[in-house]
């Protein structure tokens, strides 16, 4: 989520904010954000959503809510090449990750439904 200096990817921006405002936990903001995302895309564009976009959005908050409790994250180094290099990885992962869910067939999740139905 976030390495110190580096900053957070953009929708985790907005789960802080509304973890900071109102309470919960980042993980839960992240699942209703995702539901009403859900919501927005089956308005719009239905095709996107599946089975996998519902079990995107109601685990991703647990499992965020779960490694930010064990506090395992990466801190920023002394080495700014090595922090450009964990920030990197974290893309990489993310973009391959993203795009075996997507071409899997069984759903966009929230975040990407929405982005691809209305691009």
């Amino acid at each position: 989520m976030n390495v110190q200096s580096l900053g957070l990817h953009p929708w985790e921006v907005l789960n802080v904010a509304l973890f900071e405002w109102f309470g919960f936990t980042i993980g839960a903001w992240s699942v209703m954000c995702g539901l009403v995302l859900v919501l927005i895309v089956f308005v719009v564009d239905r095709k996107y959503i599946n089975i996998g976009t519902f079990l995107n959005a109601l685990s991703i908050g647990p499992i965020m809510d779960f490694f930010l409790h064990l506090n395992i994250l990466p801190h920023e180094t002394e080495q700014w090449w090595l922090n450009i290099l964990i920030l990197l990885t974290g893309i990489i992962i993310t973009g391959i990750g993203g795009g075996i869910y997507v071409a899997a067939g069984i759903g966009a999740g929230p975040r990407d439904g929405f982005m691809l139905s209305v691009s």
